[in-house]
């Protein structure tokens, strides 16, 4: 009976050892070597599985093959949204923005008063701060008895048409002969007005023996980066 207890103590012992033995050897990773002698065993399988952790950097990275061609681009997507606007840019340059020519004989008479008056009908131009108008003027004038004649002839604007101010001006005269016509030319620029306002060829101061002839004017209107200066002698 002792012999039976002292084989099956035995048996333990020895299947304890070989299992303990088993347990201590160590899994060593799969390389490309053991690949093509077909060395790979049942060491090397977890449930039949290899798994990646099993396999040496070196062979994984041998197994992966050469970069493709590049594919054909794929269809254009949709149009996106439209975007937000943009800041309003800088103003443009400035420019004409109307002409005008008128001349005569008629509503052109001498004006004798210390106060200036439109030689013809004057144009109707509406200001902002950077109008500017040139306004060039031509006046016929004469001596009605062959002594010397004259007076101011300018270039005016008003608000309204009986007050007139003066922006340019000369001494315009004759000594000639009587009915003898001399053309007399100014010319100014009117800004710094706001509104609707008048501007013409304007007289003013004139000697009772002077006498009228055909008149001319010019008048051209534009919107400037800074306006009109005036500059004073």
């Amino acid at each position: 009976m002792r012999s039976k207890f002292l084989w099956a103590a035995l048996a333990l012992v020895a299947v304890l050892g070989i299992t303990t033995a088993a347990s201590a050897t160590t899994r060593g990773l799969i390389t490309g070597k053991q690949i093509a002698p077909h060395s790979i065993n049942s060491k090397h399988l977890v449930n039949h599985t290899i798994q990646k952790h099993d396999l040496s950097n070196k062979l994984i990275r041998s197994l992966h093959g050469a970069k493709g061609a590049r594919g054909p681009a794929g269809p254009q997507g949709p149009t996106g949204p439209q975007g937000a606007n943009g800041a309003i840019g800088p103003q443009g340059p400035s420019g004409i923005v109307s002409t005008a020519n008128s001349g005569g004989y008629e509503n052109c008479y001498p004006n004798p008063t210390d106060w200036p008056g439109f030689c013809g009908p004057p144009d109707t131009v509406k200001f902002d701060a950077k109008t500017a108008v040139l306004v060039t003027g031509t006046l016929m004038i004469a001596s009605t008895d062959g002594d010397p004649a004259g007076g101011n002839l300018g270039i005016c604007a008003a608000y309204d048409t009986a007050n007139l101010f003066p922006v340019a001006l000369i001494g315009a005269g004759t000594a000639g002969p009587a009915g003898s016509y001399i053309g007399q030319t100014v010319s100014g620029v009117v800004g710094g007005l706001q509104g609707t306002a008048y501007v013409g060829l304007c007289t003013w101061k004139e000697s009772t023996n002077t006498e009228h002839g055909d008149y001319w004017t010019s008048i051209v209107v534009a919107e400037t980066q800074s306006g009109v200066t005036y500059l004073t002698p």
